[in-house]
């Protein structure tokens, strides 16, 4: 049963305390089902120095350049190009580690009236090799392209009039780190992606560029020339959800703005353990994220990240949906990628566990719809709106979301500020700030573990602050400015401790209002099967027009039950209309 994941030696493998059992007894199900399961490649040993590199790419230097291959089908144009090698090693030696610059470039038909936008996608982390080892070069033979794995996304988003540029990225992520060490990958990265971008804009008005990018094919060279290289909307997949902020970044010093982001079960560090720092917030741009119900990769960073990042104001939409029961390697389309699902991988397709071709079709759909969205300005209301109930679905798939409140809000409790603990009066109730802890790694030092005696399976992450009650017990935090008329309150928050079998039942209370919450709502129902634990979750109480008290209440008047928060906000009427 051995192999390797994808983003699993990003770090040791992330699990919460009360889900080591859970998560053992779906590995030890996967392997009594695994005399049906088609096999990936051989994994190598543990002890083959082969099987991760430690360090990076070392491309030869009389490696051949393939020419340009390029093929024009149903109104696309798409290219496999190759630039030659690039110098991604660190200062003062770039020349130690050497990449193959090459991708993939998917060109819509001409438009008299418009430039073709872009559109980067990054791909996921995979072994680099036939023989699922991480080096490169591979021997004898070339190593995987999973730029070729998006093809399909990048066919269906250029017959929308976009151009695709999916440069490929397994050379980048030889090596076990993602950051650190003798090699940096985030800079590779960063390095192999914009200098595709750059090659591309020479191209647009340069044809000994465009011969170089895309050969002597007539129909390519013209649509390269249509091609605004002035913006990126970037597409990112696993590890390269960690890469883009600092892309942009740089892309920005020469004049290419970001203007949104789509990020595909995203991997980051969460500043969980020893020696990791939480990542940077996500970029201010329209974003929006999507991951598999059933990854077992990463199937909680993303929106952990996001979440913890709840109190930063924004001026542009973010939300990040746990979808269905999808799993992580399925939006690749590559066909070395086995399912990382491993109770799915014999069953025919069904609702628990939907094919890859359902999976390809979701996330077509949702980017070409995103791409317009961001483009227009055309974002679903309640990405904008905190008074819009956040949806249960995601095109026909449960969903469960956590979606970062735009202004006007007023944050009542931040469980990443040290006193945040202090803002809730307590009756017949307790709360503490801790964190749900990885047992596989170091644990930071001064980090406060939540209690192991949770009832539900928690993904790890934090602070948070966990707040138990007993019937009839409640916890109150000051709304600091009773005057002003309240719309919305906003809970970004998991189950901890149930009321009953289906999860918690809440009732939150502002002045004479009172919402009972069902033990169904999302961000307090238990998992589903096949879900890997509870994540923060965006439940949102609106609330009589008018509301105006000097407090938030929550508890229950009947039951038991625990929370872990991350944060709690009042939204309120927009000014001059309070």
């Amino acid at each position: 049963m051995a192999r390797y994941w994808p983003e699993a030696d990003r770090k040791r493998p992330r699990l919460g305390k009360a889900g080591l059992l859970v998560i053992l007894l779906t590995v030890l199900a996967g392997c009594a089902a695994a005399d049906d399961t088609p096999s990936p490649s051989p994994s190598p040993s543990s002890e083959d120095p082969a099987a991760i590199a430690d360090d990076g790419p070392k491309a030869p230097g009389d490696r051949e350049i393939v020419p340009p291959e390029v093929r024009t089908r149903n109104g696309v144009t798409r290219v496999r190009f190759d630039l030659g090698n690039v110098a991604i090693g660190d200062p003062p030696q770039p020349e130690e580690f050497m990449s193959p610059l090459r991708g993939t470039l998917t060109l819509p038909a001409r438009s008299s009236s418009t430039r073709a936008r872009l559109i980067v996608i990054g791909h996921l982390r995979a072994a680099t090799c036939a023989d699922s080892s991480f080096r490169y070069p591979c021997g004898g033979a070339d190593s995987i392209r999973y730029d070729a794995g998006m093809d399909y996304l990048a066919e269906k988003l250029a017959a929308q009039g976009y151009a695709v540029l999916a440069p490929d990225l397994a050379p980048v992520f030889v090596g076990q780190l993602a950051r650190g060490g003798s090699y940096d990958q985030t800079r590779a990265w960063r390095r192999v992606v914009l200098d595709q971008v750059e090659s591309l804009s020479r191209a647009v008005d340069q044809s000994e560029a465009r011969k170089r990018l895309v050969g002597s094919d007539s129909e390519a060279d013209a649509r390269v020339r249509a091609v605004d290289t002035s913006s990126i909307l970037w597409i990112a997949h696993s590890r390269s959800g960690m890469m883009i902020r600092a892309a942009a970044e740089e892309a920005a010093k020469a004049g290419i703005t970001t203007r949104g982001a789509l990020y595909l079960a995203t991997a980051h560090d969460v500043g969980n353990n020893e020696g990791e720092s939480l990542d940077d917030p996500p970029l201010d741009v329209p974003s929006l994220g999507i991951v598999g119900g059933r990854d077992r990769d990463v199937p909680s960073d993303s929106v952990q990240w996001a979440a913890a990042h709840f109190g930063v104001d924004r001026r542009s939409p973010l939300a990040v949906a746990t979808v269905g029961s999808f799993g992580h390697t399925q939006f690749n389309a590559a066909p070395e990628l086995a399912d990382d699902r491993l109770d799915c991988g014999s069953k025919p397709a069904s609702p628990s566990c939907p094919s890859g071709e359902e999976a390809r079709a979701l996330m077509v759909t949702t980017a070409v719809g995103w791409a317009k969205a961001v483009d227009d300005a055309s974002f679903p209301s309640f990405m904008t709106d905190a008074a819009t109930a956040v949806p249960s679905e995601w095109l026909g798939y449960r969903a469960d979301w956590f979606v970062h409140t735009l202004a006007p809000r007023r944050v009542l409790v931040d469980a990443a500020q040290e006193p945040a603990a202090r803002a809730l009066k307590t009756e017949d109730a307790s709360v503490q700030r801790c964190r749900i802890v990885d047992l596989m790694e170091p644990v930071a030092p001064g980090t406060t573990s939540c209690p192991d005696d949770s009832d539900v399976v928690a993904r790890p992450g934090g602070p948070y602050l966990l707040a138990d009650w007993k019937p009839g017990g409640t916890l109150s935090v000051s709304t600091g400015q009773p005057s002003t008329a309240a719309r919305t309150v906003v809970l970004h928050l998991m189950p901890f401790r149930k009321s009953d079998p289906a999860g918690v039942q809440l009732d939150i209370r502002v002045a004479s209002s009172r919402v009972a919450l069902g033990s169904d709502t999302p961000g307090l129902r238990i998992p589903g099967v096949g879900d890997d634990g509870a994540k923060t979750t965006t439940v949102r109480v609106p609330l009589p027009p008018g509301t105006a008290g000097a407090s938030v209440t929550l508890g229950s008047d009947t039951s038991a039950g625990g929370v872990l928060i991350t944060g709690m906000e009042l939204v309120t009427s927009p000014p001059g209309t309070g």
